[in-house]
């Protein structure tokens, strides 16, 4: 904690005004012996407490326990921020979720790490849990973005942070200032430039076709809307090709059969499956 809130004075000394997140095993919450600590760091190394984070780590036998929500109310009490870490995990992870008052959750990197295999599965299962944090009024950080097209995805759906690889890999305490000046991510969420960006916009837009089925004006209004996958294909240049015909077909498919049309439902998944056999398994898998 000492070291953390050093090199965050340090930073914010040189015109970095950073936050800094620091991980406690969930005993934390159990031991009032950690409040008196992180109280300790933050008079010593004077900050705005609200730039510290403290991620819990996950352990299964802090489920229920009024104790451990005790625990973590007399941290936020110092006006840190609690994350969640591993969320998706397992059932104990969502059970603390619902019951203890997080600022921040954070996806488990083993849910993305197989993107290149299950990517409609595992951008689905991303959504989904952003979409639970978000309800819940607490920020999403996506773990183990280790290829832009996963941060890009990720950027699309909603998450609010990201970490890994394709941003930073670990670096030392005194490198962190010049790498901050020099880092740009040119990444337009309007215009993917990546097959996960596409796919990641081609389920909140089947979504949105999905609610609306009912509702034909509805449909024809958001089948004409500027699609960001059309968008893709014409960053790519690859109009014309196989998968831009599929996709005609399933705007069509959309427009003259509906949503909840087997039509319809045979145009998606043959659109799905040749952007992920065509695009991004290649850019996935390099």
């Amino acid at each position: 904690m000492a070291q953390a809130l050093a090199a965050r004075r340090e930073w914010d000394a040189d015109g970095l005004p950073l936050g800094i997140a620091v991980n406690l095993p969930s005993r934390a919450l159990l031991d009032r012996r950690y409040v008196g600590i992180t109280r300790e760091a933050l008079e010593r190394y004077p900050c705005p407490a609200e730039t510290l984070v403290l991620e819990i780590l996950e352990s299964e036998w802090l489920e229920e326990s009024p104790q451990a929500e005790s625990g973590l109310l007399a941290l936020k009490a110092l006006g840190v921020q609690l994350a969640e870490d591993d969320l998706g995990s397992g059932y104990s992870t969502l059970s603390r979720l619902r019951h203890l008052s997080f600022d921040r959750v954070k996806i488990d990197q083993t849910l993305v790490r197989q993107i290149a295999r299950q990517p409609l599965r595992t951008l689905r299962f991303v959504n989904q849990l952003t979409r639970l944090g978000h309800d819940l009024g607490v920020k999403v950080v996506v773990e183990g973005m280790e290829t832009p097209g996963l941060v890009e995805a990720a950027m699309i759906l909603g998450a609010d942070l990201g970490q890994g690889y394709a941003l930073s890999r670990p670096m030392p305490r005194a490198e962190v200032a010049d790498w901050c000046r020099s880092f740009r991510w040119a990444c337009d969420p309007m215009v993917p430039r990546t097959a996960l960006g596409a796919l990641a916009d081609f389920i909140l837009r089947d979504e949105r076709l999905r609610m609306f089925m009912d509702d034909p004006a509805m449909v024809e209004r958001i089948v004409h809307t500027p699609c960001r996958v059309r968008s893709y294909l014409d960053v790519i240049g690859i109009e014309g090709t196989r998968l831009d015909q599929i996709l005609r077909v399933l705007h069509q498919a959309a427009l003259q059969h509906g949503p909840a049309s087997l039509d319809y439902a045979a145009a998606r998944d043959a659109f799905v499956q040749c952007l992920v056999e065509e695009r991004i398994r290649v850019e996935e898998s390099g």
